[in-house]
């Protein structure tokens, strides 16, 4: 099978098999792969516990080196160094939160700073929508770069580790409030209604979108957009594997800002503009911020990387993209022995193993069972900002749906911009050939 992304032919991929010996010897249920292949010299990966008594393990891979052992009760973190080149998996016997990053200098929490994690953070359950949170804030000294969106109608409250009640507030369906959270520190986010926490903004790194309905091939899918300069190759790339029909809404005004089909086995690039965007479509698609190459523009470089993750649920057939620019590669890490179809080549991959693929376009794939796929991307022509934080999935939980009933934006569906732009230009048309017609006929 040949897909046509816009045009785009993905003819091969190149595929890496990295066999290890055997999994890793553990009892554990709650798995997580982490990657450190990038410029920085070293990288960090903090580990929050969300429930008492939880044991975390930590390897090196291949040969299942333990690294480090940690006991960890609810809200206690803990901070490992990781090296470059390095493969690594965290195994625990509870859910925890587990966040990987990277930084300019040497890690310091008495500069009470650190990069802003981009994308979505996960729940006590492993899951991107939930109402419990305990997350580790990471971010500058100023701003409000943690967004919470509410899915049902919340009343969210925000304690920080000691306990105390850092913030809380009411908030309707499909609304919004953005927060400041003071960095290193562990926050519990509850919620009577159902949330999705996300933070960062799409600038220069590509990152994967999750769908409200869980996983990441969806019909529902929220994220922020960004002010789009025209020097500046990026844009939100929707991948479908059947003909389907697209609806771009403006969460803000709650109106429909766009509404156009998609063909089967082809994508489409949005650039909505807002602060807060839904899409919905008809047939499940997967949903990508990329940022394709660099370019200089007037506020500075843009360039394109990133770190990222997405899930593959066992059985679901998923769409993914490698940009085109830089050195971008996707590694599919399985947790046990799993059989997967890759643009219809059949693999294997062993338990504590994974695929390289760094060909470039839009990928199919099917699995028997999950897998995580973490995506690398780094740009060649400058030098790049080496500080980034992402959160990290886990395997196991991938699959599991949020079985939440969306509050429609707007009663009676609003009317959509791009269709109102093509009705005013038809009308002016119209208006124009009716004035020719009455001056030949001497009646204007």
């Amino acid at each position: 099978m040949r897909m046509e992304i816009l045009g785009l032919s993905v003819l091969a991929i190149s595929i890496i098999n990295v066999f290890l010996p055997a999994p890793c010897c553990s009892t554990s249920e709650y798995t997580y792969y982490i990657a450190v292949d990038w410029k920085a010299d070293e990288a960090f990966i903090v580990i929050v516990g969300v429930s008492n008594d939880t044991s975390v393990l930590i390897y090196r891979l291949p040969n299942c080196t333990l690294v480090d052992e940690v006991k960890l009760n609810s809200m206690d973190k803990r901070v490992i160094t990781l090296t470059h080149g390095g493969i690594y998996k965290v195994s625990s016997d509870n859910p925890v939160y587990v966040m990987l990053f990277s930084t300019e200098k040497t890690l310091s929490v008495e500069e009470n700073a650190g990069p802003i994690p981009l994308g979505f953070h996960t729940s006590v359950n492993g899951t991107y929508v939930g109402r419990l949170f305990i997350i580790f804030a990471s971010q500058s000294l100023v701003g409000e770069p943690y967004r919470i969106l509410a899915l049902e109608r919340s009343k969210v409250t925000i304690r920080d580790e000691d306990g105390k009640v850092y913030l809380s507030f009411g908030l309707e369906p499909n609304e919004y409030r953005d927060v400041s959270l003071s960095p290193f520190r562990v926050y519990r986010i509850s919620s009577t209604g159902r949330i999705m926490i996300s933070s960062g903004s799409p600038d220069d790194r590509s990152f994967f979108i999750p769908a409200v309905e869980g996983g990441f091939m969806g019909r529902t899918f929220f994220f922020r957009t960004r002010r789009w300069h025209p020097a500046t190759n990026a844009g939100f790339r929707v991948l479908a594997l059947e003909d389907t029909r697209l609806t771009v809404w403006s969460v803000d005004s709650k109106r429909k800002i766009q509404e156009f089909k998609v063909k089967g086995g082809c994508g489409a690039v949005i650039m909505p503009r807002g602060d807060e965007i839904m899409v919905e479509s008809d047939r499940p698609v997967s949903l990508i911020y990329v940022h394709n190459w660099t370019k200089a523009i007037s506020r500075g470089w843009e360039y394109a990387s990133g770190v990222t993750y997405m899930g593959v649920k066992a059985h679901e057939e998923t769409l993914f993209f490698i940009p085109y620019e830089g050195r971008a590669e996707a590694l599919i890490f399985a947790y046990e022995d799993t059989c997967v179809e890759i643009d219809d080549i059949p693999i294997r991959i062993k338990a504590d193993n994974y695929y390289r693929i760094d060909a470039p376009g839009a990928h199919r794939i099917l699995s028997d069972r999950n897998v995580v796929i973490q995506m690398i991307h780094e740009c060649f022509t400058i030098p790049e900002s080496k500080s980034f934080a992402v959160v990290v999935p886990c395997i196991q939980t991938l699959g599991v749906p949020s079985n939440v009933k969306l509050t429609p934006l707007t009663v009676g569906g609003g009317f959509p911009i791009g269709s109102l732009t093509l009705a005013i230009c038809a009308a002016a048309v119209a208006a124009g050939v009716l004035l020719l017609i009455l001056s030949r006929r001497g009646i204007s």
